[in-house]
């Protein structure tokens, strides 16, 4: 006869789902009502290690002790190879870590990534767990995450002071410990996180705060802080005695704060060499031959803001006395600002060396590429920058529009501009009286380049044209000035606004980005 549906019983799905239920839920009688009345001994020793597990993540103490009374495996391991003493140190549930290891559970037990029950509550924070386990007389302090990670590269990673207290105070703890891949210390994982509290535990156990990591096995604290702009760790460690001077790769500390922008963080580097005069010297340090490339980058931290646009940095570094220096590719500052179109750092460093004699060097040199000449070189796709940055050159009265070697193979501005295709550029350029006779040809590279084609045959235009009154006139009034004055001070005489813009390399009202 079929069964009645009174007679059914529940299904294998619906008492795993009644067992997983209980468990999570913390309902010990629902749970040993299941296990008695469903479960054979076999099905449960079976499915002991994912109970134990789930009990573990749900902190259910109670269920694990069952469990563990009852004949549950209390080492089963996941997938990952994680026990339930691992899960409940991650949890950060003492009572359950009490009951496992009160019940056999291996403290030392690892996972896939060889990594302990005290890891996870290091990891975690779990102050209590941690306490717990390290008075457990069977701990191996010794165990390292792969790579190795030791507990003390966690805590201090993760800012977990008091679990870093613990670990300090415990003996066999290795304060200088280092990963395998790049010998990071606690000290540069407190630095790069910017956890001063632990930081300052660590210095004060006598930690080498110059100690080298990373890839090179070269970067300080100091670098690793700088790296994070954490202005209040730079200047502990440079109070601490931390050596500035040390290069990672081919950075100074300091080089590291300008490439990120970080003001604050060159601040406290800049007040501490004005004070020490022995570091003086390192405001106007280049850094070092790159070890991967090998290129001699050289540059100073004047180059550096220059070149990534950092305008608060800068005028940091200026009032500090920075100086203008060439860096390896003879480019100064100004050059720098020039090409990648930083207008606010170039209208800064033009403003800077316009009434000093360096001026016109910094600018434009015999037998080097002026400002003017690296701004076409990197223009391939005119935009209103790379005009407001030629109209701010032209207009310091230190540039020549016109300026070009033959013996050292520089040409004019305007050939560069037009050998990249930058077609606003060019018009801008003869429009202010660039002479298109001093350029050679450009038909070589107009081959497939319609930009190219039409910046050429713009030039060969303006080379078969004479030069109107007009043009001529400008030329002739701002050759008169600059021989006694600056541009600049035209816009101060009492004339009429037709004149001075007759004068300017661009409307000298309204365009801010042309005045410097």
């Amino acid at each position: 006869m079929a069964a009645t549906v009174k007679d059914e019983k529940p299904s294998v799905v619906d008492n795993f789902d009644a067992l997983f239920k209980a468990v999570s839920n913390g309902h010990l009688a629902s749970l040993k009502s299941i296990l008695e009345n469903d479960f054979s001994v076999q099905a449960f020793r079976n499915l002991s290690s994912t109970l134990l597990h789930q009990a573990a993540s749900n902190s259910q103490s109670h269920i694990l002790e069952y469990l563990v009374q009852h004949g549950a495996y209390v080492d089963g391991a996941n997938a990952q190879q994680m026990t339930a003493l691992h899960v409940s140190s991650r949890v950060g549930n003492v009572d359950s870590v009490r009951v496992l290891l009160e019940n056999g559970a291996d403290i030392n037990d690892v996972d896939y990534d060889n990594r302990s029950p005290l890891y996870f509550s290091v990891y975690d924070g779990h102050l209590e767990c941690v306490k717990y386990l390290l008075e457990n007389p069977k701990l191996n302090i010794n165990i390292h995450r792969k790579g190795g990670w030791t507990y003390l590269h966690e805590a201090a990673r993760f800012g977990h002071f008091e679990c870093l207290k613990l670990l300090i105070k415990t003996p066999g703890m290795n304060l200088m410990s280092r990963t395998d891949d790049a010998h990071w210390t606690p000290g540069h994982m407190a630095a790069s996180s910017g956890h001063y509290d632990c930081l300052a535990l660590l210095i004060e156990n006598k930690i080498d705060i110059n100690a080298g990591g990373g890839p090179h096995h070269s970067s300080t604290l100091l670098h690793e802080a700088s790296h994070g702009g954490h202005k209040d760790i730079v200047k502990l460690l440079l109070e601490k005695g931390a050596n500035p001077s040390l290069y990672s790769g081919h950075n100074l500390p300091h080089h590291i704060a300008c490439r990120r922008g970080y003001t604050e963080v060159l601040e406290e580097y800049f007040q501490f060499f004005t004070k020490t005069p022995k570091h003086g010297r390192l405001i106007d340090a280049f850094t070092n031959v790159d070890p991967v490339t090998n290129a001699l980058s050289y540059q100073n931290s004047l180059h550096l803001v220059s070149l990534y646009g950092y305008k608060e940095c800068l005028e940091l570094l200026l009032k500090y006395k920075a100086k203008h220096l060439p860096n390896g590719m003879h480019m100064y500052p100004v050059m720098l600002a020039a090409c990648k179109m930083h207008i606010d750092c170039l209208k800064i460093l033009l403003r800077e060396i316009k009434n000093t004699s360096i001026g016109h060097e910094v600018l434009q040199r015999d037998g080097h590429q002026s400002a003017l000449h690296h701004l076409c070189i990197k223009t391939y796709k005119t935009n209103n920058k790379s005009i407001a940055c030629a109209c701010l050159l032209l207009n310091s009265g230190m540039i020549n529009i016109d300026q070009y070697d033959e013996d050292w193979n520089i040409p004019t501005p305007l050939y560069l501009a037009g050998r990249n295709g930058a077609v606003g550029l060019v018009q801008y350029l003869i429009n202010m009286g660039a002479d298109a006779r001093l350029c050679d040809s450009l038909r070589e590279y107009t081959l497939n380049n319609p930009q190219i084609r039409r910046c050429a045959d713009m030039i060969e235009e303006a080379r078969s044209e004479p030069m109107t009154l007009v043009m001529v006139c400008k030329l002739r009034i701002r050759e008169r000035l600059l021989r006694c004055s600056s541009l600049e001070n035209v816009s101060k005489l009492r004339l009429p606004n037709v004149l001075k813009d007759m004068v300017y390399h661009g409307h000298h009202r309204g365009v801010t980005d042309c005045k410097i």
